[in-house]
């Protein structure tokens, strides 16, 4: 058994092989922590799928209230152009 060395079922894991594996040990915490959400993160993400959802329900407001203005203004051009035929065969 060797002294300060650490042990394998091959023997003593060499300088270069512990330096590899401890080099391997801090990568892999690295990535872990970089990719590791954050609340922050999820806090923004929530707040922007809600101003989303609010602009959509904003968008289908608008359209709705455009189609009835829509309609509003076909029936009035309707209603106009009725009277304008009234008085042109009462005039004739």
């Amino acid at each position: 058994m060797a002294v300060g060395g650490l042990q394998s079922q091959y023997g003593t894991m060499s300088s270069p092989a512990r330096w590899t594996g401890a080099q391997v040990g801090w990568v892999t915490l690295a990535i872990k922590q970089a990719v590791k959400p954050c609340p922050l993160c999820f806090q923004r993400l929530h707040s922007g799928v809600l101003r989303d959802l609010e602009r959509q329900n904003l968008k289908r407001e608008n359209i709705r209230l455009l189609e009835e203005q829509i309609a509003l203004t076909k029936r009035l051009t309707e209603e106009r152009e009725k009277m304008l035929a009234e008085k042109g065969s009462q005039q004739s």
